[in-house]
């Protein structure tokens, strides 16, 4: 019986855990905002959170944590960028970066 109550407790504590925080996607663009930005390095500042931007320069994070956030684009040849969004705490949110 024990044993059945601590599996049911893992498996709640497991699901809560992951239904945590929102997806965050956009596109990385140039500084006119015309091309995407291919291989750039997207990351929640304080986090384990990265992605790598594909040919269209889109990217994509998901669990982000809910609440202020810096997220940071870096690519070699360009200067890192930095942009403070609001994280809701489930959904998703769209921010390009240029």
């Amino acid at each position: 019986m024990r044993q059945l109550r601590l599996a049911a407790l893992l498996l709640v504590t497991a699901s809560s855990l992951q239904a945590q925080g929102a997806t965050l996607s956009g596109r990385v663009l140039d500084i006119n905002g015309s091309a995407p930005l291919v291989q750039a390095l997207v990351s929640i500042e304080g986090t384990i959170l990265t992605a790598t931007t594909d040919a269209q320069g889109r990217y994509r994070l998901e669990t982000v944590p809910a609440g202020p956030q810096v997220i940071r684009a870096i690519r070699i040849g360009y200067a890192p960028v930095r942009r403070s969004v609001t994280i809701p705490p489930s959904g998703s949110l769209v921010q390009d970066i240029v």
